[in-house]
């Protein structure tokens, strides 16, 4: 097979064999994961680029033949969707210290400006409902630091404290 040098439409220079440098359109509303073939971004002596909707709805520009080889799937969705908590091999469930799991559900409820037991305006820090410390969100609630005391009883240990110590 003879090998000639040709500058192709776009303007790129390749080493081509006699078939012209074309787009194939053969994969127009093909799926491939979860992504769908649209149209072609651009063309080059590599290859095809591709614009191609996801299932979640993003748009992404890929290879064709990153699409052809399944190496492209999807726009990243599914990685993310596969390191999500327990899915994740750092994911330690309940079995986790005690900031960590404050950080945890501080990330996941929004922070009122008011007490929840009292309602004063003000600082506010998460109280654990059921003393179990698990991933549970209806377990914690947002509490001023006096009625944090109370519930976890820290109030009468106090004053125990100073009652012994008056004697």
């Amino acid at each position: 097979m003879k090998f000639k040098r040709r500058i192709c439409k776009c303007g790129n220079k390749a080493v081509q064999n006699r078939r012209k440098h074309r787009v194939k359109q053969d994969i127009i509303g093909k799926r491939f994961g979860r992504l769908t073939a649209i149209k072609v971004i651009n063309q080059d002596y590599i290859g095809a680029v591709w614009l191609c909707k996801c299932d979640c709805g993003n748009e992404i520009m890929v290879r064709r033949k990153y699409l052809i080889s399944k190496e492209t799937e999807s726009c990243g969705c599914r990685l993310k969707e596969s390191m999500e908590n327990e899915n994740n091999p750092m994911w330690k469930g309940d079995k986790v210290g005690y900031y960590s799991l404050h950080t945890w559900v501080k990330n996941r409820i929004i922070k009122p400006n008011k007490c929840q037991m009292c309602s004063n305006v003000g600082f506010v820090e998460l109280s654990n409902i059921g003393h179990t410390y698990k991933r549970n969100l209806t377990d914690w609630e947002w509490l001023c630091r006096k009625c944090h005391m109370i519930k976890d009883g820290r109030m009468e240990i106090m004053k125990k404290g100073i009652a012994t110590r008056k004697k």
